[in-house]
């Protein structure tokens, strides 16, 4: 149970702040380097694998 619940923060945290960089940067908000840019990347992607790692650990299946 506690695996399902920590796979649903990751989840909203990942989605959440991915959609706001996207917004950011699509309205032109604010101005990344390519050093930040990839930070964020790297940052949303592990947020995602975490989350669904956190999802198959808490289905039994891994």
């Amino acid at each position: 149970m506690w695996w399902l619940i920590g796979s649903l923060v990751a989840l909203v945290l990942s989605l959440g702040c991915g959609i706001s960089t996207a917004h950011e940067l699509s309205t032109g908000k604010t101005k990344f380097t390519s050093a930040e840019f990839w930070g964020a990347v790297v940052f949303h992607g592990g947020m995602a694998i975490l989350a669904v790692w956190l999802f198959f650990k808490g289905m039994g299946w891994m």
